[in-house]
């Protein structure tokens, strides 16, 4: 053990050095710093630019990393080193700082006008910086290793537990985060703030929908069930933890329309024109949602809920066409679990009789559906929940 622990210990510093060798330092250059209430930074005269693009940068970026890890480090040390054209940053124990080096400003190619290169290293880096000089890594790194804080630290990079977590935190709050090599093979994914997550290509021909991975979520996705296992054992046991997943019809609109879907022209042509086309994406959604949530429950989430935000464009009609046979079988797959099984319909008071044939336990309502006529429609047979204004 001792000797697998040494070994570590010397990896890390050699992988650390193997960086710092491309941080060439001008000994004529002379050195101006700027303190701020979390960083020190440091950059050559004649710098200012570069320096104020990070200091410009640095106050989002500790919000989101301290945010995301639940922890605040101390003062970090920043160093701009305009001596390599390298795209690249690194953090280093020995000395503990974050180096970036000064890298041209521009967009990164599918993740729209706004994305920074440097904002993208700079999360990265800042991100080992807090998890390895507090208690989450530098302290119980090795114990984490061994133990239960996998989950927080192998996001999105199984089995490569230093660079999961900062490829979350890079994926989560930049434009152009290495995580977005997405579950979905060959489909450039985002997430824009206000919008959703966008996706280049949309789905829109049956080839596109057979190229689709067919993910086993209790691998794809480990680090969320781990997560969800951790959070059970902290709550007490009179508080519930619900695992959720967007429905297989709210999950198409997306794909097929390339994000927000409005105003469903796209989901609806190949609805309508290409039935065969468009079940059969519903099918393979279908198995992925199916898996995920029965995942969740083996991790033991106490309910599930399934979110169909986009269903309630559909006539009843085309819900039970398209829609509600794919529902059904996902709730019946999953009854032998035997917890609550919700489901939530956006704008769906017109679906009342739909929810009630879906197999669902639980029906969640939206503002607009009176409480009152739902009951008479589901009876005593299904628990009712929402019907609040978000706004409120």
């Amino acid at each position: 053990m001792k000797k697998n622990i040494l070994f570590l210990i010397i990896t890390l510093s050699l992988l650390s050095f193997s960086v710092q060798s491309y941080a060439r330092y001008n000994p004529s250059w002379k050195w101006r710093t700027v303190r701020t209430e979390n960083f020190t930074l440091y950059y050559p005269e004649g710098h200012e630019t570069a320096a104020r693009r990070i200091l410009s940068l640095s106050d989002e970026i500790h919000d989101d990393v301290t945010g995301y890890l639940g922890i605040n480090p101390r003062r970090c040390p920043v160093v701009l080193n305009p001596g390599t054209d390298i795209f690249n940053g690194f953090y280093s124990m020995f000395p503990n700082r974050i180096s970036l080096f000064e890298t041209p400003l521009y967009t990164v190619k599918g993740f729209g006008n706004n994305s920074d290169i440097i904002d993208l290293v700079y999360t990265h880096e800042y991100t080992h910086y807090v998890h390895m000089t507090t208690r989450l890594g530098w302290y119980g790194l090795l114990s984490r290793i061994m133990g239960d804080g996998l989950a927080i630290t192998n996001a999105l990079s199984p089995g490569w537990i230093i660079e999961g977590i900062t490829t979350n935190a890079e994926t989560m709050f930049t434009d152009g985060g290495r995580g977005r090599d997405s579950l979905f093979r060959g489909k450039m994914m985002s997430f824009t703030e206000g919008e959703g997550p966008r996706i280049n290509p949309p789905i829109r021909a049956a080839s596109d929908i057979k190229s689709l991975k067919q993910i086993e979520p209790r691998e794809s996705l480990d680090f969320v069930l781990k997560a969800i296992t951790m959070i059970r054992k902290e709550l007490h046991d009179d508080v519930s933890l619900i695992g959720f997943a967007g429905a297989p019809f709210t999950l198409a609109a997306y794909l097929i329309e390339g994000g927000k879907p409005n105003p469903f022209s796209n989901i609806k042509s190949l609805m309508y024109r290409e039935p065969k086309t468009f079940g059969m994406l519903m099918d393979k959604l279908q198995v992925i949602v199916y898996e995920y949530l029965r995942a969740m429950v083996e991790a033991r989430a106490d309910s599930i809920q399934l979110f169909d935000t986009w269903a309630g464009i559909l006539t009843r009609d085309d819900f039970q066409a398209v829609n509600l046979n794919v529902v059904q079988k996902i709730f019946e797959s999953l009854s032998d679990l035997n917890v609550p099984m919700t489901y939530f319909i956006h704008n769906g008071s017109h679906l009342l009789n739909e929810m009630k044939e879906s197999g669902c336990t639980v029906a969640s309502l939206d503002w607009r559906c009176p409480l009152s006529e739902a009951r008479k429609v589901f009876g005593g047979d299904i628990a009712i929940q929402g019907n609040l204004d978000a706004t409120i």
